[in-house]
This record gives C-alpha cells, sequence and structure tokens, in this order.
C-alpha cells in the first residue's frame, strides 16, 4: 500500500539522515541525495533477488511419496504429469503399499509424504478426498453365476476395502467364496474382468 511504501522511505531517510525524495508536479522525484544513493538500491535489490531466487530456485530435488497400490494404476498417471510440469527439478520416489505399512516409513523418516486410507492408520493426517467404495461386477460374456455362491476377489491381507466387503456380503446374508486374492489392485482389476 502506498502508506507501507511512505513509511519505509521516512525509515529510509531517517537512517540515511536526507531527505530522498520530494512531491512535485509530476508526481515524486528523487532528491540529489536520492540519485546518489539510487545506484546502491538498485545493487541491494538485485543482490536482494539472487539471493532469494538461490533460496527459493527450483533445484533438484527428491520427494519420497507413499500411497496405496490401488491408487497408482489411476490416480498416479494424472498427478504425475501435472507434478512433473510444475516441478521438473524434483525427483519422485513412489513406494506403493498398504496404508499401515505406509505410516511407520513415513514417522521414521523414510518418506517425505503419504497417501493413506484415514481407518487403516494410528497418525493423524490433513483429509484430502473421499473415495466412494463401490461393488464392481465382471463384465465378461460368461459372469459370475445368478445363484448361488457369490465368486469374489479381494485384496491378500487385511484391508480396509477387503474388511468391508466381507462384512457387507455378511450383513446382508449373501453366501461368497472368495475366489480371487492378490495384493495387486492391478491384478484384482485384472481378474475381474476375466469374470
Amino acid at each position: 500500500s502506498q502508506s507501507a511504501v511512505s513509511l519505509q522511505i521516512g525509515k529510509l531517510e531517517a537512517a540515511v539522515g536526507h531527505r530522498l525524495l520530494v512531491r512535485g508536479p509530476g508526481g515524486l522525484r528523487p532528491t540529489a541525495a536520492g540519485e546518489r544513493l539510487l545506484p546502491y538500491v538498485r545493487h541491494a535489490a538485485d543482490a536482494v533477488e539472487a539471493v532469494t531466487h538461490a533460496l527459493t530456485a527450483d533445484t533438484p530435488r527428491l520427494l519420497r511419496l507413499g500411497l496405496p497400490d490401488e491408487y497408482a494404476d489411476g490416480t498416479l498417471t494424472d498427478v504425475l504429469a501435472r507434478f512433473t510440469r510444475a516441478h521438473p527439478q524434483t525427483s519422485l520416489e513412489v513406494t506403493c503399499g498398504r496404508s499401515a505399512l505406509l505410516e511407520p516409513l513415513v514417522l521414521a523418516g523414510e518418506l517425505d509424504l503419504a497417501l493413506v486410507l484415514a481407518d487403516e492408520v494410528r497418525t493423524a493426517g490433513e483429509q484430502l478426498a473421499e473415495d466412494p467404495t463401490l461393488w464392481l461386477q465382471s463384465a465378461a460374456p460368461e459372469g459370475p453365476p445368478d445363484e448361488g455362491t457369490l465368486p469374489i476377489a479381494v485384496f491378500d491381507q487385511e484391508c480396509s476395502w477387503r474388511r468391508w466387503a466381507l462384512e457387507a456380503l455378511e450383513s446382508h446374508g449373501i453366501d461368497y467364496r472368495i475366489v480371487f486374492s492378490s495384493g495387486s489392485a492391478a491384478a484384482i482389476r485384472a481378474a475381474i474382468r476375466s469374470g
């Protein structure tokens, strides 16, 4: 604001003991002392800009990111494209795994950031999004049987998605049989697509 600039100029004038600017018909103009000070001001401004640039420049860095495998196959593609455009000098090291396995890596300083499922970790973090859980049915020509035991594909280890699915089936009295399990989200998607 103009008042802040005027205050700073007043402080500078008090520090050097000379009036530096005068108001004239065309606006502000430097006094003789202001003219003598101007090259030093420009030099100081250039030095401040150089220091600021040196401390904030996008120098090569490494960002260590953790995320569940199920997000790596879809969400990660768009995020990586936007991130690399915005930070071309930053390298990414991505660790995929269950949220419960990523949390200790963040706490130990082995990851800078992890995107995790909130109900699988103990440490509070910042909620970035809500991800709706959906049932996927095979699109294969044969498809699952219309009646009887429902064949399902789930993660091979305890996770919230597996737990939610099994609890939902059991609470609705739906008979199911695990016909495919894997730790890979891509493999589970492939199993569902294949029927």
